[in-house]
């Protein structure tokens, strides 16, 4: 499990996935895989929570959106 610190940006949390570390050469930044982790705790300070993501939902990304409200969709004329 990794666990991360998720700042609230309106009706969504940014999650950055990446690890980073310093090398001879400089920073190095990487994403996980499921062989490395079962999944992150995800915690929100504005709000009080914390959540979990399995690996499985996002593996290999760098960054992910939790959203806090529902989706809001336009829907052209029909």
């Amino acid at each position: 499990m990794q666990c991360k610190w998720a700042p609230r940006k309106g009706t969504v949390t940014i999650v950055h996935l990446t690890t980073c570390r310093h090398t001879p050469r400089g920073y190095v930044y990487a994403t996980y895989d499921p062989a490395e982790i079962d999944g992150f705790g995800i915690h929100c300070q504005e709000l009080k929570r914390c959540f979990y993501v399995p690996i499985s939902a996002v593996a290999g990304k760098r960054a992910m959106h939790l959203r806090l409200a529902p989706a809001a969709t336009t829907r052209g004329p029909r």
